[in-house]
């Protein structure tokens, strides 16, 4: 249980930290807005909680799939 609880936490903190890095370096290199220090702080939260929900879910889909 606890090997299971470690996985889903650090493949969800991987996944928020993608996200953060694919948000504020490429989408406004296409886009065109700045990137500026606001974004950059509001990002973290949001790709931090983003990362936590998707490995979350992705526990719960493997072990109904392991079932």
């Amino acid at each position: 249980m606890m090997k299971s609880t470690k996985n889903w936490l650090k493949s969800g903190l991987f996944f928020g930290l993608l996200i953060y890095i694919m948000g504020i370096t490429n989408f406004p290199f296409f886009n065109g807005p700045e990137i500026t220090y606001q974004r950059i702080l509001i990002g973290i939260p949001i790709c931090l909680i983003t990362g936590l929900a998707w490995g979350y879910i992705m526990k719960i889909w493997i072990s109904k799939k392991e079932r």
